[in-house]
């Protein structure tokens, strides 16, 4: 599962640079480096967060977090 996350993650990442790049008429380019951060499984709609990650195991429906940052070269 936590492939298809960063998947998407990172097809977000780059819709998101998309937006601002285009928004002063530039484009986005290759991607240059991407790096993770702490995955968070979380009991449904938690709000908790902890710099190594979470998981929890009181119930089975779960929340899950992944963070990256992706660089992309822009013209």
């Amino acid at each position: 599962m936590r492939p298809k996350l960063l998947a998407a993650a990172m097809q977000d990442a780059k819709a998101r640079a998309e937006a601002i790049t285009e928004a002063v008429g530039g484009q986005v380019g290759a991607l240059l480096s991407v790096s993770t951060g702490p995955t968070q499984v979380t009991t449904k709609n938690s709000l908790d967060r902890a710099a190594g990650g979470v998981y929890d195991l009181s119930t089975i429906e779960k929340t899950v977090n992944v963070t990256l940052s992706g660089s992309f070269k822009t013209n």
